[in-house]
């Protein structure tokens, strides 16, 4: 092992082991199975069993920055999976529909005050996870076997993706989060690509644990699986996970989401806990507009998403001496075949550097 791999290596496990110790402390209790969540400001909305008829489902917000979180209905008797918001509009998923409501229009009841979407249009098939940017909504159709795209404006539907059984959806940037549980890794797709294709950004997931909540803050990924909250970086895929929460049992976590570096976790019993996350660096920050490099280690080829447009690049040794350098783009790779093995510095003009190891 060289020793930029070795220092890599014991900086993960460092930072893999005080994250793992990282307290998680209760919200609010008392909730009945919180399930789907999504954020606006300081509120979180929660998807949790409507107990007065037991066969529905209600959505309520949290203000999370409260001394005393408390609930607040937002809709009751609706069937909901899961949730996103963009300006005031609420979307919920049930398994073969999506509603949409204005969050400051007067509590709906019986689906009084929302809309369901591609009325006598289209209907999805096993609607699981559904995530929304820049007026598209994006639904995760489980039984169906694809990502659908809901041009909002239009109330237009068409298929993004063929994909197998998706799962959760989350939006960050211009690329799309698909949790797998049938091939055991989490997908991205850049959304903005006219034909988008998958590429795996998480692999080799705990066999057996569905995956139940994703969630992307700067260059990290998180997600759950069983009573677990595990942890990625996107800043070479597929990524390697650690654990960040070993054990929350007897609770199940059910989906996640971020609001000011903090993790909030809806889990099956009956809470909302959260576990505050380190802050943002400016790097960090920065490259939520980067680029993905992958594979990475290669043998061959170093392949790129995300680029807008050709871009220059260097490659550099780690004695900074300038071995070779073009210009790439989403299509066209750089040939590192012929480079001895070891770890080079490849800078991307506008988009940064990243250490690219070969095999």
């Amino acid at each position: 092992m060289t020793t930029l791999k070795k220092l890599l290596f014991i900086a993960t496990l460092l930072l893999g082991s005080y994250i793992t110790k990282a307290q998680v402390t209760d919200v609010i209790t008392g909730l009945p199975d919180p399930t789907g969540m999504t954020s606006k400001g300081n509120d979180l909305y929660v998807i949790i069993d409507d107990t007065a008829t037991f066969a529905l489902d209600r959505v309520v917000k949290i203000d999370v920055t409260a001394a005393t979180p408390v609930t607040t209905d937002v809709v009751i008797d609706i069937s909901g999976t899961d949730i996103a918001i963009e300006n005031n509009d609420l979307y919920i998923a049930g398994s073969s529909e999506v509603n949409k409501m204005d969050i400051t229009a007067p509590l709906p009841v019986n689906g009084q005050n929302t809309t369901r979407l591609g009325v006598g249009k289209y209907s999805f098939f096993g609607t699981n996870g559904i995530a929304i940017k820049n007026n598209f909504l994006y639904v995760a159709e489980q039984f169906g076997d694809k990502i659908s795209r809901v041009n909002l404006t239009p109330d237009v539907h068409d298929t993004l993706l063929n994909y197998m059984e998706p799962g959760y959806l989350t939006v960050d940037g211009n690329f799309l989060y698909i949790s797998d549980d049938f091939a055991k890794k989490i997908s991205r797709i850049n959304i903005t690509s006219p034909t988008p294709t998958a590429v795996d950004a998480v692999t080799n997931l705990a066999p057996n644990n569905v995956v139940r909540g994703i969630a992307v803050h700067g260059t990290d990924i998180y997600f759950a699986q069983s009573t677990e909250i595990r942890k990625a970086s996107l800043s070479s895929i597929p990524a390697t996970t650690y654990t960040v929460v070993a054990n929350m049992s007897p609770f199940f976590p059910r989906d996640l989401e971020i609001i000011n570096n903090v993790l909030y976790i809806s889990s099956d019993g009956d809470k909302i806990s959260k576990l505050q996350l380190g802050p943002l660096s400016v790097s960090n920050q920065e490259s939520k507009l980067k680029i993905i490099v992958y594979p990475n280690p290669t043998f061959d080829y170093v392949k790129t998403d995300g680029l807008a447009k050709p871009e220059d690049y260097s490659l550099f040794n780690l004695d900074g001496i300038e071995i070779q350098k073009g210009t790439l783009s989403n299509t066209t790779p750089i040939d590192m075949r012929n480079l001895p093995t070891g770890n080079y510095l490849l800078k991307i003009n506008n988009q940064g550097s990243v250490v690219v190891t070969k095999d």
